[in-house]
């Protein structure tokens, strides 16, 4: 379970690639996972997974090398928890604006001392005690509080005004960037992969205070080429598209090419 796929690309400064799950079917997370994405992000903010989706998605994922992450759909403790719980070995925490709020998606994530998680990793002690190598039950917090991956977004005006004091909070593991959001709080449109120069100045304001603090700075994307020119500007988590596009993109492409053939 530990030290992750994520941790072993981070350590070598080598940028992550993400599939994104909008879908709640396991054998659709499996066909993700197995597509050979470094991890695959359970969207339970604006995708369709709820708590009782989690675990068999969680399975299906936990097949494969990918390091399975959740986007929790709010920086609550409770939320955060359960997806660890489940077997999430990290999360993603969405509209973080300040270092409190940030310090507060950090607490969840950690056990006490280092936080306030509260104990009862139901389905991850049993991945600690088979796939990790090392015991379950209370051996699982020795490890979860150094590898569990924390992440938060900064997708508001006053996350981006922030940036500096968000990734100094100690424990947070990085910064994942909503770029509709964050265009929609800097009068932009709210759209993907955007080449705005406001944008792409807030973006790279984001890389470099991730840079200077020794963080992750991530970014959600939609094309292949986008994440590739995103990558070579320092980010180090990005995605390509999600489940729900890529399927809907692939039947056009099909429809298309069997009425012009």
């Amino acid at each position: 379970m530990f030290p992750t796929r994520l941790h072993q690309l981070w350590r070598e400064d080598q940028a992550a690639v993400a599939g994104w799950l909008m879908l709640n079917q396991p054998l659709v997370a499996e066909a993700v996972a197995r597509a050979g994405f470094d991890a695959v992000v359970i969207d339970m903010q604006h995708g369709l997974s709820r708590d009782g989706d989690l675990v068999g998605l969680l399975q299906a994922i936990g097949q494969t090398p990918a390091t399975p992450l959740v986007r929790v759909p709010a920086n609550e403790a409770a939320v955060i928890g359960r997806a660890l719980d489940a077997g999430a070995e990290g999360v993603i925490v969405p509209l973080v604006s300040t270092p409190e709020e940030a310090a507060r998606a950090v607490a969840a994530c950690r056990y006490p001392p280092q936080g306030t998680r509260s104990y009862g990793p139901v389905r991850a002690s049993l991945l600690a005690d088979g796939a990790g190598g090392y015991g379950g039950g209370a051996a699982y917090t020795d490890h979860a509080n150094t590898h569990v991956i924390c992440l938060v977004m900064i997708e508001t005006a006053a996350g981006l005004a922030n940036v500096d004091a968000i990734c100094a909070t100690p424990g947070l593991d990085g910064v994942f960037i909503g770029p509709a959001d964050l265009g929609l709080a800097l009068g932009l449109p709210a759209q993907l992969d955007q080449s705005a120069p406001a944008h792409t100045a807030a973006v790279a304001a984001i890389v470099a205070a991730c840079r200077q603090h020794g963080r992750v700075a991530g970014l959600f994307c939609n094309s292949p080429a986008f994440a590739a020119e995103k990558v070579r500007v320092g980010l180090r988590l990005v995605t390509l598209e999600t489940d729900l596009a890529a399927l809907t993109r692939a039947h056009r492409e099909r429809l298309q090419a069997f009425r012009e053939s």
